[in-house]
């Protein structure tokens, strides 16, 4: 038996400690774009006033022209989106750490739909881990377990990044250069996204399927509303098809969110938009999408803003 034990240590070693060792070893990427998440928070951290926290995935890093907003709304804007695939825990517990009384949050919650617990995935968390390691302990643990199954991918991508060094060629398409002083991330102009999709309705209940899950994020949400911050839920942009297939998810979204005090700042049916609005997905926006997408946001927000002063 001890030695079975000793071979099955020997085995995790090789096949994964050892694996884990050489990814954070090995050199990252110094213009990697998950190293825009600080940048985000650093940022954030400097803001004198009331501020506006924009919270979500790449759906709110892609689309929100946060100069728009800040000139419209005068309020400083921080959009603190990256990617949907690092997780809703992560979003809502650095938002409950650095919100404060006076500040307006919107949560961009559509992107993570049918993610299940969370919407961390093994490709992205890694990359956070490996640029800011004293985050681990941060984690959830859904987020800490992404760590532990993302280390071939990660390991993968560094492998990836030192070969771009030889080749000339780095296969990154979005990089921390993408991230401008706002947050927002800067597009290359290019032909609208066409929408494949036929519209078909999904009957999914996705609240019923994570209510205990919901349930903790309404109480995150509620704990921000009590620090003296304006809180609402956002539908993301989405192709007017995809919103069709969505519809009946988000409407039970927002009713839940709504029994439960944080409401939804406007209908998700004014954020759905057609092909030459949309950048290279649904949820994307090119430029003139973002501008469309940020006055809807100032449209609704700015009576909010008014009744404050």
């Amino acid at each position: 038996m001890n030695k079975f034990l000793k071979y099955l240590l020997l085995l995790v070693l090789f096949a994964y400690i050892l694996p884990a060792i050489i990814a954070f070893s090995l050199p990252s990427n110094p213009n990697g774009y998950y190293k825009g998440y600080a940048l985000k928070y650093n940022r954030l951290d400097t803001m004198k006033g009331q501020r506006l926290l924009i919270l979500g995935g790449s759906e709110v890093a892609m689309s929100i022209n946060s100069k728009l907003l800040q000139d419209s709304l005068k309020i400083n804007v921080a959009n603190l989106g990256l990617h949907a695939g690092l997780g809703v825990d992560l979003n809502l517990n650095d938002a409950l750490k650095h919100s404060r009384k006076g500040d307006v949050v919107l949560f961009s919650f559509s992107s993570f739909l049918g993610v299940g617990q969370g919407g961390s995935d093994a490709y992205s968390v890694p990359y956070l881990v490996d640029y800011y390691p004293s985050k681990f302990f941060e984690l959830s643990y859904p987020n800490k377990a992404c760590v532990v199954s993302g280390i071939f991918p990660l390991l993968k991508g560094k492998i990836n990044y030192l070969k771009s060094k030889w080749t000339g060629k780095d296969t990154q398409f979005y990089t921390l250069n993408s991230i401008d002083e706002y947050g927002d991330i800067i597009k290359p102009e290019k032909e609208p996204y066409q929408y494949p999709g036929k519209g078909k309705i999904d009957s999914t209940d996705y609240v019923s399927n994570n209510t205990t899950y919901l349930i903790s994020i309404a109480d995150r949400l509620n704990k921000i509303k009590k620090r003296g911050c304006t809180v609402y839920i956002i539908p993301s942009v989405r192709h007017q098809l995809k919103y069709q297939s969505d519809r009946l998810a988000i409407e039970r979204l927002a009713g839940f969110m709504e029994e439960r005090g944080i409401n939804q700042l406007f209908d998700a049916k004014e954020s759905a938009v057609p092909n030459k609005f949309l950048y290279d997905n649904p949820y994307h926006t090119n430029n003139e999408g973002s501008v469309f997408y940020s006055n809807l946001i100032v449209k609704h927000l700015k009576p909010v803003l008014s009744t404050q002063q």
